[in-house]
């Protein structure tokens, strides 16, 4: 799913600029001059994003940004709003604390300036659009019932990919953030599939999911960052359910063997694209890509080592192996979780030390 982003913007060159930078950036950009256009524009094509300076013709950007509210209140997911600005920085923010406006940029605008902060007012208003319904408190009957919600939108989304029928994902994702809440509750834990080899692929989603936000929470990632990283862990095996049915060994099991790697990077290049089509940030994209990768350039594709991997990928790889290690399969036996830790601290020069300092600190559990 492409973004849309409507600009509005008296001025054709500023216009053309800002059009040509975020259609570079994959961004479906639309672009108006007067504040009547705006509404109109915001009315028919639903943007998920409005660029608008507050000078505009015919309706001024403040009056066009307030019709713009009225018009899109009902809906699920309306715009975020950004305000490019000539004006002082005081000014600029007394605009956007008014109108509710997510953050302004300076003209001459920067194009990296803006799409970060395009980037950031999309992951925004993703997560308030799924948090909107999840305020209440949680308790352990809450946490099984929703990890369980979980688990069965998984299978069903996996089972369509495996049949190739149409699927929606925003339906799984929409699970993610009430079971982010349970996890800062300290309500849930991982489920224990041992013997169960038909359900392991969408059952390990389901953990990956779980401890990589455990493990994020545990290194002081904010709401936001832990959905991309569960949505990530979504995105890695829906990638790998798409491009292979066969088993992807993990890098305990790795062969050094070139020619036998290739079609395991087959899922990673799945996933990603998958994320793009989906509108997921570009740190989501960057987990998906990477999350084979390890600390010792052992990993793959592109043998990448420490810092060199985003943390969502180091978080993930941690998180991958542990459920690998401690869930039955084939003739392999599942080790205990003190058991598998101690595995992973064999070859700790693979993994983040600090990730895996958190995981000990954590006393997960696997229950039924």
């Amino acid at each position: 799913m492409i973004q849309k982003v409507l600009i509005a913007e008296e001025k054709e060159p500023i216009r053309f600029i800002l059009e040509k930078v975020l259609t570079r950036k994959g961004y479906r950009a639309i672009s108006v001059a007067n504040g009547l256009q705006a509404v109109a524009m915001a009315h028919d094509e639903k943007p998920d994003i409005l660029l608008f300076t507050l000078n505009l013709p015919l309706l001024s950007g403040v009056e066009a940004v307030k019709k713009i509210y009225s018009i899109t209140i009902n809906e699920k997911r309306p715009p975020s709003i950004l305000l490019v600005t000539k004006e002082e920085e005081e000014i600029a923010k007394k605009v956007c604390e008014e109108l509710g406006i997510f953050a302004y940029l300076t003209q001459p605008v920067k194009p990296k300036e803006l799409i970060e902060l395009v980037a950031d007012a999309l992951r925004s208003s993703r997560y308030e659009a799924l948090t909107s319904e999840s305020e209440e408190a949680v308790t352990e009957e809450d946490a099984r019932s929703l990890l369980a919600a979980y688990r069965q939108s998984v299978g069903k989304l996996f089972n369509r990919i495996k049949k190739k029928e149409t699927y929606n994902y925003s339906d799984t994702i929409a699970c993610i953030p009430p079971l982010i809440k349970a996890i800062k509750k300290q309500k849930i834990s991982l489920i224990d599939i041992a013997g169960v080899e038909k359900l392991y692929r969408s059952i390990h989603v389901v953990n990956v999911t779980i401890l990589s936000m455990q493990l994020g929470y545990a290194c002081g990632m904010d709401d936001i960052e832990l959905l991309e990283l569960g949505s990530s862990a979504l995105f890695m095996e829906a990638g790998h359910m798409k491009a292979t049915d066969t088993e992807c060994p993990p890098q305990l099991e790795m062969s050094p063997n070139p020619k036998e790697m290739e079609p395991l990077t087959e899922h990673i290049d799945a996933g990603v694209i998958i994320a793009e089509e989906e509108g997921m940030s570009g740190k989501v994209i960057e987990a998906i890509s990477t999350h084979h990768e390890r600390a010792d350039g052992s990993g793959y594709p592109n043998r990448l080592q420490g810092t060199e991997i985003p943390t969502y990928a180091r978080i993930l790889a941690v998180a991958d192996s542990i459920d690998y290690l401690t869930t039955e399969f084939g003739q392999r036996k599942a080790l205990s979780i003190p058991e598998a830790i101690a595995q992973l601290n064999i070859l700790s020069n693979r993994y983040d030390p600090l990730i895996l300092r958190k995981l000990v600190q954590l006393r997960i559990k696997k229950t039924a």
